[in-house]
């Protein structure tokens, strides 16, 4: 997942706007559920780590 600066200029987000980024794997989530794929954003966001320029 990547984690993008606050008020992006377009509808696309460039490389250089990404502020953090986290890997997760898929095998735990249940992309059935939606409280599933809502814990797992929620917890990638929490356990990002910011992008070294």
């Amino acid at each position: 997942m990547e984690v993008y600066r606050p008020r992006l200029a377009g509808p696309v987000p460039q490389a250089d706007e990404v502020v953090a980024t986290a890997v997760r794997s898929l095998v735990d989530i249940d992309l059935t559920d939606e409280r599933s794929l809502s814990a797992a954003v929620r917890d990638s966001v929490a356990h990002a780590e910011p992008v070294s320029r």
